[in-house]
């Protein structure tokens, strides 16, 4: 049972970092961003789409998060 679970919890962390990564490689932060992908950013937190910089930072701050929680 528990492993079930384990192995749950991982093929969704595996989704959430395929997405951030998808987002990360698809999102240019210097230009428009598609409604979409807003709505992605924002599930993940992400609110302000006004400074790329800041924006840049808080995809790989996500990405790095994501990925210590799978190890």
């Amino acid at each position: 049972m528990i492993f079930s679970y384990m192995e749950k919890i991982t093929n969704e962390n595996d989704e959430k970092k395929a997405i951030l990564r998808k987002i990360c490689k698809d999102l240019d932060p210097f230009s428009p961003i598609p409604e979409e992908s807003k709505k992605i950013l924002e599930y993940f937190g992400i609110k302000d789409f006004s400074n790329p910089f800041l924006l840049t930072k808080d995809l790989l701050l996500l990405l790095e998060k994501e990925s210590a929680e799978k190890h």
